[in-house]
């Protein structure tokens, strides 16, 4: 149906394909070319998405907040996502602060948000006046040392681009990662980039690639070893 990276190898090839085959090109040799498409339904093009949000005006404080705050004003609280609305967590700093990553725990209105300071292992610092809060994205443990299992950092990218948490196969994509679970990356997002994009840096690192199979669903194809008797 479609690929969620930008190349894949003979392992993703396990697909099993059904219905009528077209645009197959006969070399002299004897092999064929197969064009495989690259499409999504209307609810999945959310891959494209940029993440983190880039910042607007509506990120401005409009009111003081001291270190204890546990909300924020903001000129327009809908330029992130709403908490309760999305299968993921939504996170958030001062630009050119001293680091302190906070959880934006709730819209609390148009204007302002509830927060949980002092989220992987950062400071609370004062928020300002006039001063610009941009969305991070953290793929880190919790005290800001460890990191997350490649296939977490996935499943959550495609959440973020919109994937409904049902179109994701969590299990198989498990499954296939049982080979790197050893593994753990670390990376803070500040800077907006696609989440195709993303997804293909993490797929790259694992040599994995990312699908949607004929069900509509995504899935993980990894490339492994061959085990002992198999032929190549």
């Amino acid at each position: 149906r479609g690929f969620a990276t930008s190349a894949f190898t003979i392992y993703d090839l396990h697909t099993v394909w059904t219905g009528k085959l077209e645009n197959i090109g006969l070399e002299t040799a004897g092999s064929a070319t197969i064009k495989c498409s690259d499409e999504y339904g209307s609810d999945q093009a959310g891959i494209e998405r940029q993440i983190p949000r880039a910042v607007s005006s509506g990120n401005n404080v409009t009111a003081d907040a001291g270190r204890a705050a546990t909300s924020v004003s903001v000129q327009d609280a809908t330029v992130l996502a709403d908490p309760s609305v999305v299968d993921y967590r939504v996170y958030a700093r001062k630009r050119e602060g001293l680091g302190e990553i906070f959880e934006i725990t709730a819209r609390a209105s148009s204007t302002s948000w509830t927060i949980a300071r002092q989220k992987f292992g950062t400071l609370a610092e004062p928020l300002h006046k006039g001063d610009v809060i941009e969305e991070v994205v953290p793929y880190m443990a919790d005290d800001g040392q460890g990191g997350w299992h490649p296939v977490d950092v996935i499943a959550d990218l495609l959440l973020r681009g919109g994937v409904a948490a049902d179109d994701i196969d969590t299990a198989q994509m498990a499954r296939g990662g049982a080979f790197v679970n050893g593994l753990r990356l670390r990376r803070l997002l500040v800077e907006p980039k696609s989440v195709r994009s993303l997804v293909g840096e993490v797929c790259e690192l694992i040599g994995a690639s990312v699908h949607m199979d004929t069900s509509l669903r995504f899935r993980l194809s990894m490339m492994r070893p061959q085990f002992p008797g198999e032929v190549s």
